[in-house]
């Protein structure tokens, strides 16, 4: 139960940066749901960020939000090694 829980608090962290990542990014270079500002959008691509990060990564996406997705993968891998070695 302990390694589900990691995984869980990894990957929901790893999502809040993905999201963040966007909201930083300048209004004209923001995607459609961040300008939206419905909870639902949000939360949508914080539960779905590994779908939509790929994509970006290897869909040919270049500057800042192939960047931003690298980072929430490294998050997520790092989060997740600290979590599993705290058990």
């Amino acid at each position: 139960m302990k390694i589900v829980i990691a995984i869980l608090i990894a990957y929901l962290l790893a999502g809040m940066n993905y999201v963040w990542g966007d909201m930083r990014q300048p209004v004209w270079n923001q995607p459609a749901y961040i300008r939206s500002k419905t909870l639902f959008s949000l939360l949508s691509h914080i539960l779905t960020w590994p779908v939509i990060a790929s994509m970006l990564i290897f869909g040919g996406w270049r500057g800042s939000q192939r960047r931003n997705a690298f980072l929430s993968f490294a998050l997520f891998g790092v989060v997740l090694f600290v979590g599993l070695g705290l058990l």
